[in-house]
């Protein structure tokens, strides 16, 4: 039996006689998307072509069109958001002839098969991923009133932030700004500050998002450094064939704390958002843009914030199959710090000398993509992308700050030698550069080729296996290492509405230049430099099923145990000097359970997920610090003619440990969200109760979560 990669070179050597054949040896495969219950056409609705790299996109008309399609039988999947996906079988292919279909797609509420595409970087059926994913989709954020990307997200489950710092599965705890355990990616581009290594959550507007795919475990032997314990993927919305204009307007005000002596001023406390967004086709070029501005006071003193945030993506196809997406997003951001509060009678309110720290960012995130499918069973893709941030304070002072860059490149190839065997192969570089007056100047620079096969000996059967190489350096200093990062995944469907996988992965992480190199006093911490810090490596085993109740009814669950070895944390010693040292070998392990429903003709339904974890500092014997061991939400809906009312609960049970304060005082978090839709054709009103329970809790020592606020927002497609 020849190997994968032997099949992919002879697959490549006939991709040429098969381009080169002409029309009359491919046929094409034509047709419309309908809505089944009103038989409207649906522009924007995709249709692949299953075991090949051929695919298309509905026009205004709903019609598609494939050509160059080697005779043959095939199977389409057609999906779209708020729809069934639909399989249709049998589709056969002839030569110099066209093969027409018509295809009707079911109206959904609950995304039972989501077609997800981050795990393995090819699409695939979310029941036929060896790990666990989550996907949220751009109806639930609106749905939801969410005004940043962290407020969506924090609703999926197992997701749980400390402050701006997001957990998945408890892997990251609370990095105090430097670094990150999840990889975030915007469609598909790394997309993390060069010096800090942070997430910037504004990086682009709500309105931006098509939806977000959250794979749960190490996937460094896909994309590399930083997705230790997991990725989270934006994709954003594709140019609409259809004019397109979208508009959200929200205003919101903050109650006064309960207590008498909490309260810190007199003004009203408030915050609004406007965004517009409008894409469509342009000739051949297809345009999607949106703006936003996000302004308020805050709850808290220094809490007031000023931020502007827009994205621009244009895509174009040429008449051999190739296709072109430029992307750009940009984000003005001014604000006040909140350090930690004055004391606990005034936890509001910052002390005298923190009242001046104001916080400046500038940022830019851009990437160039061209894809080309060869024949039906071979396709490339090259990208170019650059990050830049710009960081700022109250001061100004020329040279204690300049502008951060994460430069990346990558290849990636895609080969389907047989209808059972794919692979996928490439490599990436990436480029970290950090320059300011806290760290001097410092070059990261990491280089990481990857291959991954899938195997399907059956029509149950998938093992999907590879690896990634990665070599980092720091650049001019004596510094370098090497990780090999596996994977091997088994998912298994006993029937068509049972799935179940078993996945083994390993995770590294690479200490960021600010984590090396810091040297700060700030609000009384004294921070020192450690540039000898190692890389994080974890390890992850997981088992799961899904299982399919009814077309609108799903249970997912899956037990996992991850490992870590040399986590950096920000070691404070009693005289409050603080350096990022590798102090921990740790252990979480836990079950994760998500459920969706709907009942009642879509009426009524209830989404929930349950994340029970256990954590310990394996050398110490101690919980890790800021995280929780129950995480759990529960969200219902009820719809009823044009009224729709819908709420979310989020509970996570108190933190046994922190790092600063121990002996503060510590509650669960347990926090209620309200809101009363009214849908009139093609706007939608929302009144919303955010913290309807005035629950006060800290999310980090002495910082305040936010307090109870009522918002009103406006949503339309023009």
């Amino acid at each position: 039996m020849k190997s994968p990669l032997s099949l992919c070179a002879l697959a490549l050597l006939m991709s040429a006689e098969v381009t080169g054949a002409g029309s009359s040896s491919s046929g094409v495969v034509k047709g419309i998307v309908v809505d089944r219950r009103t038989g409207e056409p649906l522009p924007g609705a995709n249709v692949l072509v299953l075991g090949t790299h051929w695919g298309a996109s509905c026009d205004l008309q709903g019609v598609f069109l494939i050509p160059k399609l080697p005779p043959g039988e095939y199977q389409l999947r057609t999906s779209m958001m708020g729809y069934a996906p639909q399989e249709v079988r049998n589709v056969v292919v002839r030569g110099g002839e066209s093969t027409t279909v018509r295809i009707e797609l079911q109206p959904t509420v609950v995304e039972v098969s989501p077609i997800v595409v981050t795990a393995s970087r090819s699409a695939v059926p979310v029941e036929e991923s060896p790990h666990s994913v989550s996907v949220l989709a751009a109806s639930e954020i609106v749905s939801r009133g969410s005004l940043r990307m962290d407020q969506a997200l924090q609703n999926v489950p197992g997701i749980h932030f400390v402050g701006n710092h997001v957990n998945i599965r408890a892997c990251s705890g609370y990095s105090r700004g430097a670094g990150t355990r999840v990889l975030f990616l915007v469609d598909g581009v790394p997309t993390l500050a060069g010096d800090t290594g942070e997430i910037n959550w504004d990086i682009l507007p709500v309105l931006d998002i098509e939806r977000v795919e959250v794979v749960k475990g190490a996937a460094s032997a896909v994309y590399g450094s930083n997705a230790l314990g997991g990725v989270i993927h934006v994709i954003t919305r594709p140019p609409s064939h259809t004019p397109r204009t979208l508009v959200r307007v929200t205003a919101g005000i903050y109650d006064r704390p309960i207590y008498p002596e909490w309260r810190w001023t007199d003004r009203v406390l408030y915050y609004d958002r406007y965004d517009i967004s409008h894409s469509r086709y342009i000739g051949p070029v297809g345009v999607d843009i949106t703006v936003g501005r996000h302004e308020g006071t805050g709850y808290q003193q220094n809490g007031h914030f000023r931020r502007y945030n827009g994205s621009i993506k244009l895509r174009t196809g040429f008449p051999w199959g190739g296709s072109l997406v430029a992307y750009a997003s940009y984000e003005n951001d001014k604000r006040g710090e909140f350090i930690q509060w004055l004391n606990q009678n005034h936890p509001f309110v910052v002390p005298v000398s923190d009242r001046k720290i104001r916080a400046r960012l500038n940022a830019l995130n851009t990437y160039l993509r061209y894809s080309q499918p060869v024949s039906p069973s071979l396709s490339f893709s090259v990208r170019a992308s650059l990050f830049q941030s710009l960081m700022g304070n109250q001061y100004r002072r020329s040279g204690d700050f300049n502008p951060a860059f994460g430069l990346g490149a990558e290849l990636q190839v895609n080969c389907l030698p047989h209808p059972r065997h794919a692979v996928t192969a490439g490599a990436e570089y990436k480029r970290d550069i950090g320059h300011n007056k806290y760290i001097g100047r410092h070059r990261g620079e990491q280089i990481g080729p990857y291959f991954q096969h899938e195997w399907r000996p059956t029509a149950r059967w998938s093992l999907l296996w590879g690896g990634r190489w990665d070599t980092y350096s720091l650049i001019g200093e004596k510094f370098s290492e090497n990780h090999l990062s596996p994977r091997l995944g088994v998912s298994f469907r006993p029937s068509r509405s049972t799935a179940l996988r078993f996945s083994y992965s390993k995770g590294f992480r690479a200490a960021s230049v600010t984590e090396r190199f810091l040297r700060l006093d700030f609000a009384g911490l004294h921070i020192i430099p450690n540039p000898a810090l190692k890389s994080e490596v974890s390890e992850n085993l997981e088992a799961g099923f899904r299982q399919q109740i009814t077309h609108q009814w799903y249970v997912d669950i899956a037990a996992f145990r991850s490992d870590y070895w040399n986590l950096i944390e920000a070691v404070p010693d009693p005289f409050l000097t603080v350096q990022f040292q590798n102090v921990t070998r740790a252990r979480i392990q836990g079950v994760d359970l998500g459920s969706e429903a709907s009942w009642w003709k879509d009426r009524l339904g209830l989404r929930i997920g349950l994340t029970i974890l256990d954590h310990q500092d394996l050398k110490y014997h101690l919980p890790l610090a800021y995280r929780p061991r129950r995480l759990a939400i529960v969200s219902p809906w009820l719809r009823v003619g044009a009224f729709e009312l819908n709420a979310d609960y989020r509970y996570a049970s108190r933190v046994e440990r922190v790092q600063l304060f121990p002996l503060d005082p510590r509650v669960p978090i347990k926090v209620l969200d309200v809101r009363l839709l009214l849908h009139l054709g093609r706007f939608t009103l929302q009144l919303a109760a955010n913290n309807a329970l005035a629950y006060y809790y800290t999310f980090i020592e002495r910082n305040m979560g936010e307090v109870r606020n009522f918002s009103l927002t406006l949503f339309g497609n023009l």
